[in-house]
């Protein structure tokens, strides 16, 4: 998990991660396309400001693969809890299978600013909301 800490280039965090598209530098999210692996824009994810650009895995973060829904791991997240902010449920959390499109299930999350947890900016984001529990579409 070294590999998220701040400093390290793009070139570096592919090469390190093995695997094309691993790692993604979200200081490029909003001004590139990616493809399905979603750019997510995270300040004060955690309790521990992990600087403007929170790197995040997007592919075979869990130990167990859970196809095109992607899973993702944020920094200590799995090991630490950090509030019923922090946390987020992604398998199979829209009642309708989407294909590639990851569907982000965060708890108590509404457009209103909530705490470091809370904000969060998406490219291309549904802002339906659906009460104490939004649903948070990416394409």
């Amino acid at each position: 998990m070294s590999l998220l800490g701040s400093g390290w280039s793009e070139i570096e965090l592919l090469k390190d991660a093995g695997v094309a598209g691993w790692f993604i530098p979200l200081r490029h999210c909003s001004s590139e396309w990616m493809g399905p692996t979603v750019c997510i824009l995270l300040r004060h994810c955690s309790s521990v400001w992990m600087g403007p650009t929170v790197c995040i895995l997007l592919r075979h973060c869990s130990s167990v693969w859970m196809g095109p829904t992607v899973c993702i791991l944020l920094r200590h997240c799995s090991s630490v809890w950090m509030g019923p902010t922090v946390c987020i449920l992604l398998r199979h959390c829209s009642s309708v299978w989407m294909g590639p499109t990851v569907c982000i299930l965060l708890r108590h999350c509404s457009s209103v600013w909530m705490g470091p947890t809370v904000c969060i900016l998406l490219r291309h984001c549904s802002s339906v909301w659906m009460g104490p529990t939004v649903c948070i579409l990416l394409r």
